[in-house]
């Protein structure tokens, strides 16, 4: 026996979201085009996972067990992505890349370009999005509800702003040795990003540097296991031994204080 209980129909948002448009006379296509999905199949199973199925016959998706109040259910409202969106951001805990990634975008943002396009706003207050017209209502509000002022209660305003502005310039002022460090090494920093990704080394192509000069027989001495790895590395990656030392040594004289030598010396 089919255990029920697990097959309930789950409305989360963007199932509201799928069911609404429908119930607005959208096709399956427009909404998984609403939703950035490759096509409607892909949101079917999305929605399948919740526990509903396409009915051809009323032309959206239904439950799998029989709900008789279905075709009354009361959904969220939600009527448009940008709905969807401004949802997903009530809920405690959500953030940009989270929101993004359940309506389907390929990050935040995107999200943000698309919202800008529908005219909305992000509220640093509400920590969600309002549309541009609302914010203006409230600024209109504001300057409506704002009293007037005399002269000693102005001067007193402009002392706190004058105050608070020299808090913050004062707690910026503890930044400026990191800044003044960060500009001194800044060729050093970008070095080092551009050699790492994602935190660990890059496991990029091989460089081959065409050195100049005439070839001269040059015996050094290592570690037997060093000797080894070189070897291993040399018959996996296909480069000879030589390249390999060649590179090793430019790479190891550009780090260490040699790199104008050796970029005159590769030209």
């Amino acid at each position: 026996m089919a255990d029920t209980k697990k097959e309930q129909p789950i409305y989360d948002e963007k199932v509201n979201y799928i069911l609404t448009a429908l119930k607005n006379g959208k096709s399956r296509e427009e909404i998984a085009d609403d939703l950035n999905y490759s096509s409607y199949k892909s949101m079917d199973m999305y929605i399948r996972r919740k526990n509903f199925l396409w009915d051809a016959d009323r032309g959206t998706y239904v439950p799998k067990v029989d709900d008789p109040g279905f075709e009354n259910k009361k959904l969220t409202g939600i009527s448009s992505k940008a709905d969807l969106i401004i949802s997903l951001f009530a809920d405690e805990g959500s953030d940009p890349k989270s929101v993004a990634k359940k309506v389907g975008f390929n990050d935040h943002k995107d999200l943000a370009d698309f919202m800008k396009q529908q005219n909305y706003i992000w509220s640093i207050d509400e920590r969600n999005y309002i549309h541009q017209s609302e914010m203006e209502d409230d600024e209109e509000e504001k300057k409506k509800a704002a009293p007037e002022t005399n002269g000693k209660e102005l001067a007193t305003e402009i002392r706190k702003q004058v105050e608070r502005q020299v808090n913050v310039a004062e707690r910026l002022a503890k930044f400026t040795p990191v800044m003044e460090f960060l500009e001194e090494n800044m060729d050093s920093l970008r070095e080092l990003l551009a050699a790492t990704e994602d935190g660990e080394e890059s496991d990029g192509e091989i460089p081959h540097f065409a050195v100049p000069g005439t070839t001269k027989t040059k015996s050094v001495y290592m570690a037997d296991r060093l000797a080894e790895l070189v070897t291993e590395f040399s018959k996996v990656r296909n480069v000879s031994q030589r390249d390999i030392f060649e590179a090793a040594v430019i790479e190891y004289l550009r780090k260490y204080g040699y790199k104008d030598a050796v970029n005159s010396l590769l030209k």
